[in-house]
């Protein structure tokens, strides 16, 4: 069909033609929305091989009558999908039904035909333009990589650095693709011989240090990074990474002193104020950010789009969700191909319920990291991803994501009624419970009040787990940083063995049952955590954790439960503070047991970890009213956390699992000679 009807919406588009070398080009839009511009999937043999933007201007369309004519595609198809035999080929818009008029076939004689005739294409253009420029080579080979042809750019990368060993941009490429892969030895491998070419190469005895550091050899590296200052000064480039490795391994207070410090040294320096700002954000006071922010230096228009980002940033931290929007916006509008933008306007989207919305974003970020993605074998579907997730548990109950939508258009005060109802009515439902507890916030109901006298207190017991008895060094370190910040507490580790005999003595089989049904991990120590604190009460804290305070001054007086909450308005899990047997963790405990037992396979996040204390913490709230937290109950703010508390930092452990995934050729052939 060439127009039709979805919804509300009227389509129109056609596929005009695949060129010689294998571009699919044609056209789309949306009558009733001339100013968007869809997306479109590519497909070969009803398999989705693509995505791209109907966003190029054609001009026969504009004249066609068309709106401003903007709707015009092309994509490469992949060699990879054109297998042997008959080739079906067809566009879609995306999130819709729709097919573009012009499908067609290609029978296999033909597909043999033009697949010969492209590759005799694609060697005739490397004949001509194969240069034995290396600087040239690199670029080459990056826009292979973009492309998804990684076997092809490692040639050139091959190429250029058997002309010169010591090429920056090559060596550069080549480390990158091991640490994209999890491969951080590689990395360092690759650095450590182009320093040994060119000695007096600051970037590569820096990028070796980054690798190292990869490997979860922080102190190393920063040893490393005293000498190159010793060396060279403390130039902002090198004070721009120790800010980053600082703050990337949860040493907060160094990061900020850093921070501070490198900016009245170069207050010129934009880098240095966004990775400062960054800082803030997550530690900082609300005066040092708000400074830091007001005294961001820009010059471009690159630097404008991030500076405006972190705008948002700011509006979102003060759950400010419509500001944070309207400056997301504004700096796509300047920078659209920004990965962290597009995945902050998905977010901030989601929560408004604007669901098509937030699918755009996710798209679009992921198309910006489809290379990426590519070399370490991971998928492109959005549902794989804990957004990708969100928005389709979202939208499985389509009236309530609709009176969601229209809730969230009207001030705090007035969603909390309907919103405490739509818990009741749903309780399965996380979309609700997250709206909840964010209006909440928003109407400024969070103020604490103690338990009454003679309630339970939390138990000075700081709890941790691991899966193996023999830990990592830097989660040994991390997991220090609670001992040495809290004398007064005692202070126990469990391993996957240890948590198994706890449940086993502590409760009925299907608790054990359902911690032994878990394949993953993580939903190990989600079920295992809430049990702890169900039978004794206590702290608990994620072995990625760094504490940064006193839970002295963390804790309020009189508090039964203590919380976080995170994005999307949710209570965070991987901190949490409790009396023995509170009732949001006892509901939240019975929940994952009868859900895992049952055989529920949603990610940890939606089915054990901060979806399920957000459902259980908000049917709770929902139950008595919401004009406020009962008595005991504490919901910090990420950033109080966040001053005491440095949540999920690097660990070498959280690139390991990538690194089965396949060899880097280059970078395997780029040896010391």
């Amino acid at each position: 069909m060439e127009s039709g009807q979805t919804g509300t919406e009227r389509l129109a588009g056609y596929i005009d033609h695949l060129g010689e070398r294998l571009n699919l080009r044609g056209w789309a839009w949306c009558e009733t929305a001339p100013q968007r511009r869809l997306e479109i999937e590519i497909l070969v043999n009803g398999t989705v091989v693509g995505r791209t933007r109907a966003d190029v201007h054609r001009q026969d369309v504009q004249d066609a009558g068309k709106g401003d004519g903007c709707y015009g595609f092309a994509w490469k198809l992949p060699v990879s999908a054109l297998a042997a035999g008959r080739v079906d080929i067809a566009a879609r818009v995306a999130g819709t039904d729709f097919l573009l008029t012009g499908p067609f076939s290609i029978s296999a004689p033909e597909m043999a035909a033009r697949l010969a005739k492209y590759a005799a294409l694609t060697q005739d253009q490397e004949n001509a333009r194969a240069p034995e420029n290396p600087t040239q080579l690199a670029e080459l080979a990056r826009q292979e990589f973009q492309c998804g042809r990684q076997q092809e750019g490692n040639a050139h990368l091959i190429r250029a650095l058997a002309l010169d060993p010591g090429h920056l941009d090559a060596v550069h490429q080549l480390a990158s693709q091991a640490l994209a892969v999890g491969d951080a030895a590689q990395a360092f491998e690759i650095f450590n011989a182009a320093a040994a070419r060119r000695p007096g190469e600051l970037a590569f005895r820096f990028g070796a240090l980054d690798a190292l550091a990869w490997q979860g050899c922080a102190e190393e590296a920063l040893a490393g990074l005293r000498a190159l200052e010793q060396e060279h000064g403390a130039t902002p480039q090198l004070q721009n990474w120790r800010i980053t490795l600082l703050r990337r391994i949860g040493r907060m207070d160094e990061a900020l002193a850093a921070a501070r410090a490198a900016t009245a040294a170069a207050p010129h320096e934009f880098w240095l104020w966004a990775e400062r700002f960054q800082t803030e954000l997550l530690a900082g006071s609300d005066a040092s950010l708000q400074k830091c922010l007001f005294n961001i230096p820009v010059t471009t228009v690159a630097e404008r789009a991030i500076r405006r980002r972190c705008v948002g940033a700011l509006a979102e931290s003060l759950w400010q969700m419509d500001a944070a929007l309207a400056h997301y916006e504004a700096a796509a509008a300047l920078n659209p191909d920004d990965v962290l933008l597009q995945e902050a306007l998905a977010r901030v989207k989601l929560m408004r319920f604007d669901l098509a919305g937030a699918r755009e974003h996710l798209h679009r970020q992921y198309e910006l990291m489809a290379s990426s993605r590519r070399l370490r074998g991971e998928s492109l579907n959005i549902s794989q991803s804990l957004l990708g997730q969100m928005i389709d548990e979202y939208a499985i109950d389509a009236n309530v994501c609709d009176a969601l939508a229209g809730l969230s258009l009207r001030p705090a005060v007035e969603r909390l009624d309907p919103l405490a109802a739509l818990v009741r009515e749903t309780p399965d439902s996380t979309a609700p419970a997250a709206s909840l507890l964010l209006a909440m916030r928003q109407a400024e109901l969070m103020e604490f009040m103690p338990a009454p006298e003679g309630a339970p207190p939390i138990p000075h017991t700081i709890n941790m787990f691991w899966d193996q008895p023999e830990r990592p060094e830097d989660v040994s370190a991390l997991m220090q940083s609670w001992v040495a910040r809290n004398p007064g507490y005692a202070f126990r580790r469990f391993d996957d063995s240890q948590a198994r005999g706890y449940i086993a003595a502590k409760f009925p089989s299907p608790v054990l049952q359902a911690y032994q049904r878990t394949q993953d991990m993580a939903q190990k120590a989600d079920i295992f955590r809430l049990a702890l604190l169900v039978a004794e009460g206590g702290v608990y804290a994620n072995a990625d954790d760094r504490c940064l305070r006193s839970l002295e001054a963390l804790l309020p007086h009189g508090a039964s439960l203590v919380l976080a909450q995170e994005e999307f308005g949710c209570a965070a899990n991987h901190f949490i503070a409790a009396s023995p047997g509170h009732p949001v963790l006892q509901a939240a405990l019975r929940a994952v047991v009868t859900a895992v037992n049952r055989g529920d396979n949603e990610i940890p996040w939606l089915l054990s970890g901060p979806g399920l204390l957000t459902r259980t913490l908000a049917q709770h709230l929902a139950a008595r009213g919401v004009g406020g937290l009962p008595p005991g109950l504490a919901l910090l703010d990420r950033r109080q956390l966040g001053q005491a508390v440095a949540g999920g930092c690097f660990a070498a452990y959280k690139i390991h699992h990538m690194r089965h995934r396949r060899r880097i050729d280059a970078a395997a052939a780029y040896k010391p000679d």
